[in-house]
């Protein structure tokens, strides 16, 4: 099983593809570039074997889409939002 950094492919098909054929994996073996990348492509949007998180393609299981539906499957909600800025305090209308 994939850990650490190895987990994180490039967000694009074509990227993916070339690192996916410069790991030598046994499968994708004798397959041009251009095979590869249907693979790719074929594998985040019909088999839900790749998708994306934080702009690298990942496991699905580890994907945006998989928490999203996991949220959904709990009727929880969903924020991926990163705070840049500090929170603002809640007003009432007597206040704005």
């Amino acid at each position: 099983s994939l850990q650490g950094p190895e987990i994180l492919l490039p967000g694009g098909r074509y990227a993916c593809a070339q690192v996916l054929i410069q790991r030598q994996l046994p499968f994708l073996e004798g397959r041009s570039l251009g095979a590869v990348c249907h693979i790719v492509q074929l594998a985040v949007s019909q088999k839900r074997i790749l998708g994306y998180l934080e702009g690298n393609m990942v496991p699905f299981g580890r994907s945006v889409d998989f928490i999203k539906e996991q949220c959904a499957v709990y009727q929880q909600p969903v924020s991926f939002a990163k705070k840049a800025v500090p929170e603002m305090p809640l007003a009432s209308w007597e206040e704005a």
